[in-house]
């Protein structure tokens, strides 16, 4: 086997030693900071591309906007008009009131009035600025321990994209943010506690509920040396600003006049956090953020601190990941490999010009959209490193091989010169043994193209033409195309118990199984992406597939695959979802994927196991 991998080296010299040569180019110019901006761009476009979550119940915001600023007639509010306003949201009993107005010296009329609201309000936090220019807390709400900070971390492009939950003031005291004071008190009262896992790793790891937070450090993911004090994670939003009320927001938003005016319901913010603050553009308190592509959709203080709250409630309570990152030697591997793939189609130009143009640009888009990919999974990984790295390659080994082969002519002219003959029989062997090489090289590669290489089934590849296809026929001989996604449960789990090698033998058992269970000659199974597999069932309404889908989870089943870790079952399982539809010119398959994929999130929301039929395919 050592001497078999030793000649493949040899063989593909070129293709490693260029991209080792790349990919370290790469990590150097990446370590003097000279790609953050890039890299931090593209982050910000996975935001922006990323489907909008469902809102977060949980958390109230009452904003004050301009047309409640022009209501009030002055700026800041008088201790009387904000006394009102909070009586009226103690009123309706929530968890927690967040102040996210400094409020540090009187403005009268109605100072009396709001302290004693502060003094009744055990529930409700003031804000103090620590960092650079300080803010002091109200006074009273001081005493009484019930001041959190509201300060910002900002990227040095402008940007927030980090979220500061604590940190250790010049008196030694530990400090916490507005919006980690509120959820840590609304989770406490859940029986939810911190709990240290590590106290000397650097990143400070902690389990809170269902999730694992860790501390970030200078140079997480694109960050080069970047200033970390305090305890920081990274801001994972939940989507776009609330420009205004009546705007798609993340959170329940609603204006002072709104309160004031008791047109809300009496139990809106019953045993929920609230955060009050501004959101009118003339006071200032705008950031820009991932999902800032102009002025107008800056973020205000006030979200940016529900964000936090929301991401710190949702990891504990309903386990919603948090934005990770891969250590460094794993980010090099990252970007070596795409360079491996440059420096692979680079190295055929000669034999196939235009497609190493096409792999090299497939390539590229398989960079982006495997760092996306990995990004709705929850890990930001290095995207635009990548997409140079697959460039520089590719352009090195077409140099590279340019110059060999003009070295190699020349020399062959000079042989040419001294015996035409002999060298016209050598060239002629030559070119048989190319053409024979190359004809199995294409044989192989298409092989390749179409297989997968772990499971040994069609590859994504495959199924998008297949899928196409068929869709095509369908249009036209007015036929019924189902297709079925099917993902195994907890996979991520059973790597984590049994390991990668295990978990790649489970998914070569489990593609088996359900090639076993697609038995007719002109459907599909394919290996759509990870642990997720596609079934495409030419001429099969959804009564068909229903069969397949039960077929396919017996033989599974049959399999009896352990895994102890699962909550579903002690066995491997899988959850399906199946759309079924008649084609038509006005619709492509992309939508076909869409509702099957929709199909299969509602199986694994109903506890996994089991397969779903999308609404839409029983028409």
């Amino acid at each position: 086997m050592w001497q078999k991998l030793s000649q493949i080296l040899r063989r593909e010299r070129v293709v490693w030693k260029t991209a080792a040569i790349v990919a370290a180019a790469m990590v150097l110019l990446n370590l003097t900071g000279c790609f953050q901006l890039l890299e931090w761009a593209a982050l910000d476009s996975f935001f922006r591309w990323r489907p909008v979550e469902s809102a977060d119940d949980r958390i109230v915001i009452v904003g004050i906007h301009e047309s409640d600023i022009d209501r009030l007639g002055q700026w800041p509010m008088s201790d009387l008009q904000l006394a009102r306003l909070l009586e009226k949201i103690k009123a309706q009993q929530p968890s927690a009131i967040g102040l996210d107005i400094f409020r540090d010296l009187p403005v009268e009329p109605g100072h009396a009035q709001l302290l004693e609201i502060y003094r009744s309000t055990s529930n409700l936090v003031g804000i103090e600025k620590v960092s650079g220019q300080t803010v002091a807390p109200p006074h009273l709400l001081s005493q009484q321990g019930q001041v959190a900070m509201a300060d910002l971390v900002v990227d040095a492009d402008g940007k927030v994209r980090r979220g500061l939950v604590s940190l250790v003031d010049g008196e030694g005291r530990l400090r916490l943010s507005l919006g980690a004071m509120l959820a840590l008190q609304s989770l406490e009262k859940r029986g939810i506690v911190l709990q240290e896992i590590d106290r000397r790793s650097p990143a400070q790891p902690v389990r809170l509920g269902r999730a694992v937070f860790r501390r970030f450090q200078s140079s997480d993911g694109s960050y080069i040396r970047t200033q970390a004090t305090g305890y920081q994670i990274l801001l994972n939003f939940r989507g776009f600003p609330c420009r205004d009320t009546g705007s798609p927001c993340p959170f329940r938003m609603v204006s002072m006049a709104e309160v004031l005016d008791d047109r809300l319901p009496p139990d809106l913010m019953r045993d929920r956090l609230v955060f009050v603050g501004t959101t009118a553009p003339s006071v200032g308190d705008v950031f820009p953020t991932p999902y800032t592509r102009n002025p107008s959709t800056r973020m205000t203080g006030v979200e940016i601190h529900a964000h936090l709250a929301s991401q710190i409630l949702s990891g504990a309570l309903d386990g919603r990941s948090s934005i990770r990152t891969l250590p460094d030697p794993l980010e090099w591997l990252w970007i070596f490999g795409w360079s491996g793939c440059g420096a692979a189609c680079g190295s055929r130009f000669l034999q196939r010009r235009r497609g190493t143009i096409v792999g090299l640009s497939i390539a590229m888009v398989g960079a982006i959209s495997g760092s996306y990919l990995a990004f709705l999974g929850g890990w930001w990984l290095p995207g635009f490193l990548p997409f140079l790295a697959i460039g520089g390659s590719g352009v090195g080994s077409i140099a590279y091989v340019l110059f060999v082969n003009l070295q190699l002519s020349y020399r062959k002219l000079e042989e040419y010169a001294q015996t035409l003959e002999l060298k016209v029989r050598e060239r002629t062997r030559e070119l048989q043994r190319s053409e024979a090489a190359l004809q199995a090289a294409n044989r192989e590669l298409q092989r390749l193209v179409s297989i997968d290489s772990l499971t040994q089934i069609a590859n994504r590849r495959r199924f998008d033409e297949y899928l196409d296809r068929e869709w095509q026929r369908g249009v036209r001989e007015r036929l019924r195309l189902s297709i079925m996604l099917c993902d195994v449960d907890y996979f991520k789990i059973y790597n984590d118990t049994y390991g990668h090698p295990a978990g790649d033998r489970c998914l070569q058992a489990v593609a088996s199984a359900i090639a076993r269970a697609v038995k007719r000659p002109a459907d599909l199974a394919a290996r759509y992406g990870g642990e997720e597999f596609a079934i495409v069932l030419p001429n099969t309404d959804f009564k068909g597939a229903v069969q397949v889908a039960q077929l396919i989870q017996q033989e599974v089943e049959r399999l009896q695959i352990p895994h102890e870790s699962s909550p579903v079952s002690p066995y491997v399982t899988l959850s399906l979802g199946i759309a079924c539809q008649i084609p038509s010119a006005q619709n492509s398959p992309k939508a076909l994927v869409v509702a099957a994929d929709r199909a299969l999130y509602r199986a694994k929301e109903r506890g996994r196991n089991t397969y779903y039929l999308d609404e839409m395919s029983v028409l």
